[in-house]
């Protein structure tokens, strides 16, 4: 029998069903943590110019495993919602030439030689020799293309049409109706779980394929997630996917699937670790570019209003202020065209200052020259204790406040500790009707001088 009758059989070059032994299970799961092993296939990593480009094979990788996935959801749940709609597939880039060789190689070492051998470590450096030339995701991408070729060639042909003779015998001989048929739950419903398993690797490949991308312009960000270790264990999570799958497919299968839900547990513990790392890494990016946005807006402030919405989280909640004296809610805009006095200061805010505010505030002419305050509480800690002593402090002042603590920018807090010099002390810095710093901190003639301190306001 030819090796390639045999591989599409599921049997080894003697014939004979490919089984898989709990030691290569054992090997490979321990696999993920031999840190000595992983960093001799690190060391590997020798790529050259004129790499593939990741884009453009990722969506090819993305539209075959989605369309693939969502085969074998609607056979393990034929009466369920899962897979029920079609998948959305990715435009492809016109011209693109994916490294068929490499997926070619790298696909036999994962279906054929893997288990052949037997020796999953010995099938882990033949794939990462055989990847060295290519950078970290591509790496991972080409090792998946080569799953998705076999996966989707072998499930394309479950949604034959009955006039397609070609394809209704192919699907025979690689004994598809043998599995599609409820015949077996149990083979069925292992097909479920391996089908999540990949769905998980999908996934875990997208989140460094978007980080590669994502963090061209923040290099500074770029070691946020250990690109290389992460590709390491996909390409284990891959390998135990395509041997779980030959197993399945083959004619004899005693153990169904029975290793695969302890994999299945270690693959999702690996995406949950580098989503999170992912995730972290768009939260920095994003407080990077609202640091700058920032540091624009209070270099060069051409209106009050928009100067104090970057003070909150305005998207959180479009009324973030709340007027003390009529114990209601208000837009930022009603401090439009006034001189804003903003009261920065952190829980100890003492009732000396706050009287003396007080006074200030109760001034027919310091509404009459349109003054504000506003209340910009830098509150770093949390628990129901500071909401307690916030809260308290807000019901002492009739003017405005944030109503709620969280809603202060934290990025702001930051420029305002650089720019405006806050450490702890109560300060009161003073915006004209244009956002500029009349007063970067007034405190200390306010508390002399009362509503004396200020100048004829700026209108």
């Amino acid at each position: 029998m030819s090796t390639i009758l045999a591989h599409l059989l599921g049997m080894d070059h003697k014939g004979k069903p490919h089984q898989v032994d709990q030691s290569m299970w054992t090997n490979l799961l321990a696999s993920f943590d031999d840190e000595k092993f992983m960093k001799e296939m690190v060391n590997t990593h020798a790529p050259e110019e004129g790499d593939v480009d990741v884009q453009s094979l990722f969506h090819l990788v993305d539209n075959i495993l989605h369309g693939t996935t969502a085969i074998v959801d609607s056979i393990v749940n034929p009466t369920g919602t899962k897979g029920s709609g079609k998948p959305s597939f990715k435009p492809l880039k016109e011209g693109f030439n994916p490294p068929l060789d490499a997926i070619n190689e790298v696909g036999c070492q994962l279906t054929c030689k893997a288990l052949d051998t037997k020796n999953v470590r010995q099938t882990l450096v033949s794939l990462f020799h055989e990847l060295s030339s290519y950078s970290w995701v591509n790496k991972a991408l080409i090792t998946l293309s080569s799953l998705a070729v076999f996966y989707g060639d072998f499930w394309r042909l479950a949604r034959v049409e009955p006039l397609d003779k070609l394809a209704e015998s192919m699907a025979i001989l690689k004994g598809l109706p043998a599995i599609t048929k409820p015949t077996d739950p149990q083979k069925i419903q292992v097909f479920g779980v391996l089908n999540e398993m990949i769905k998980t690797t999908l996934n875990m490949t997208q989140c460094l394929v978007d980080f590669e991308h994502d963090s061209k312009d923040v290099p500074e960000l770029s070691t946020m997630i250990d690109v290389a270790s992460s590709v390491y264990q996909i390409i284990i999570s891959i390998l135990a996917c395509s041997i779980q799958f030959t197993s399945l497919i083959s004619t004899v299968d005693d153990n169904k699937g029975k290793d695969l839900p302890t994999f299945a547990r270690k693959v999702n513990m690996i995406h949950h670790s580098i989503k999170r790392h992912y995730e972290d890494f768009l939260q920095k990016k994003e407080e990077i570019k609202e640091y700058q946005r920032l540091q624009r807006l209070f270099n060069a402030p051409t209106d009050n209003v928009e100067l104090i919405k970057a003070l909150f989280y305005i998207k959180d909640d479009p009324q973030p202020l709340f007027l003390g004296s009529k114990k209601t809610k208000d837009k930022v805009e009603s401090l439009r065209r006034k001189n804003v006095l903003l009261l920065i200061s952190d829980l100890k805010l003492t009732s000396h200052d706050l009287s003396i505010l007080a006074k200030i505030y109760n001034e027919r002419k310091f509404h009459e020259e349109r003054y504000e305050i506003v209340w910009v509480p830098i509150i770093e800690q949390d628990g129901e204790e500071v909401i307690k002593q916030f809260q308290n402090l807000q019901l002492q002042m009739p003017w405005y406040s944030v109503h709620s603590p969280k809603l202060t920018n934290r990025v702001a807090i930051r420029i305002i500790k650089e720019k405006w010099h806050f450490r702890q002390d109560t300060m009161v810095t003073v915006l004209d009707p244009l956002g500029r710093v009349s007063n970067q901190n007034a405190l200390s003639m306010i508390r002399v001088w009362g509503w004396d301190a200020f100048p004829s306001p700026v209108l």
